[in-house]
């Protein structure tokens, strides 16, 4: 009887452990996700560029004004292609000589002209959508992907990688809000960008399974590469796919890959990448499971399982004072975390404890003066939309004095719940193995 019990308590836990895997697969079939998947536009939380009297209430004036100020700063950029010798730079010596200075331009542009609305910034967004379109999007250390190794971009193998996903889903979201007013000038402009952006990011990111980021072939190393791209190819396969079949097709085969990066996970939620890599990795996450929870009508939710709540919870957990955190692995002691992501985190799992953290690290860090920029264009737009909600927040207190992250054998205690008073110690258990763990010892 001992043995039998045993036997039964043993399948069990493997039924639990079982039903935790492919979280979101198993939360929906194909056939439902037809039948709930957004056919329209209506999922989306901006103001449409035409919408002015939203624009002009969204920001403080002080950051409204730093935004165009930046724009206008980025009238006088010169569009500069990389060069073929900048490419040939990394796989020569090691140099990364190209950069990411046109895409940020066009999202200082972008952001200026949907804050301001008078039309001085449109013919430099069209320049640089139209720039953009003209040159290659890899960047020159992911240039591997393809096989042509000679360190150039091959303009016949089109290639999924961070930066090109960062500009697809950017292109897509001007293709979005300008889309009317470059008609009235061209239709050749956004019908160019559209083009672009399916044949650069979307089909090539569907015609390939074998990334080792996609985790779809039993990839153990999946990391932040993966819910970085998936995020960003969510926003472009929603804004441009046409045909509501193949929207569903694309959108669960970014769920299956998406549940590859959220089964590597540990259960206490821990960042193997450090706080730093939060930033790309659970801040990603949390976007990329809004937009599903948006686009399906709320018919896709995991934000109440435990592991997906640990995750977002790890950022402050992890947090010792002012901009200092627990710096394991591949990160600096001192983080400039993203405050946006993180209170939309807290939103998300019903955290106010993770909010309030959220503001206080938004003031402590002077947020207001920096949270126009970031690569991705759609978490920048966020971050500027929510930005007065964000800090004029309550701030919170420490509802701990010691945490242990039990799977990652990571310890954290403080003598004193004031962040600023008392001694605090941090130990980790682990070893070389651990994905960007080039500072420790294990």
């Amino acid at each position: 009887m001992k043995k039998a019990f045993y036997i039964i308590l043993l399948l069990s836990c493997l039924g639990t452990v079982s039903a935790q895997d492919n979280l979101l697969e198993h939360s929906i079939s194909k056939e439902k996700l037809f039948s709930v998947l957004a056919a329209d536009e209506h999922w989306i939380s901006y103001p449409s560029y035409q919408d002015r009297e939203k624009w002009q209430h969204i920001a403080t004036p002080e950051i409204r004004q730093t935004i165009i100020s930046e724009g206008e700063k980025a009238l006088s950029h010169i569009w500069k292609p990389d060069l073929a010798t900048d490419y040939l730079a990394y796989k020569r010596t090691g140099e990364i000589l190209t950069g990411r200075e046109n895409h940020m331009a066009l999202i200082s542009l972008t952001l200026a002209e949907l804050v301001e609305g008078k039309g001085r910034f449109m013919d430099a967004i069209i320049n640089g959508a139209w720039f953009l379109c003209e040159t290659s999007w890899v960047h020159s250390a992911h240039a591997y992907f393809q096989k042509d190794q000679s360190g150039l971009p091959d303009p016949d193998e089109p290639t999924v990688e961070l930066v090109v996903a960062d500009i697809g889903a950017q292109m897509a979201w001007t293709y979005h809000f300008f889309k009317e007013e470059f008609d009235k000038i061209s239709p050749l402009i956004a019908k160019r960008i559209k083009k672009t952006v399916i044949e650069r990011l979307i089909d090539p990111y569907f015609s390939r399974t074998d990334y080792w980021w996609m985790g779809l072939h039993g990839e153990k190393n999946v990391n932040n590469w993966n819910i970085w791209i998936n995020y960003n190819v969510l926003q472009a396969v929603m804004l441009l796919d046409d045909d509501q079949h193949q929207k569903t097709e694309h959108v669960y085969r970014l769920m299956r890959s998406t549940d590859r990066y959220i089964d590597v996970q540990h259960e206490d939620g821990a960042c193997e990448e450090g706080p730093t890599y939060w930033g790309h990795a659970g801040a990603n996450l949390v976007k990329f499971l809004d937009l599903l929870y948006r686009i399906t009508d709320g018919n896709i939710n995991i934000f109440n399982r435990e592991k997906i709540q640990n995750i977002g919870k790890y950022i402050y957990r992890v947090h010792i004072y002012d901009r200092y955190f627990v710096n394991f692995s591949d990160a600096g002691a001192v983080c400039n975390i993203n405050s946006g992501a993180v209170y939309h985190y807290g939103k998300c799992i019903g955290d106010p404890v993770m909010t309030g953290f959220a503001s206080d690290f938004a003031r402590i860090s002077n947020w207001a003066t920096t949270l126009h920029r970031g690569s991705i264009f759609a978490r920048v737009l966020d971050d500027v939309i929510l930005s007065k909600e964000i800090l004029e927040g309550e701030g919170c207190d420490i509802d701990f004095l010691s945490y242990y992250f039990k799977d990652s054998e990571l310890c954290v205690a403080r003598d004193r719940k004031k962040l600023n008073d008392g001694f605090f110690f941090a130990a980790h258990g682990s070893h070389n193995n651990v994905p960007h763990n080039h500072n420790d010892v294990g």
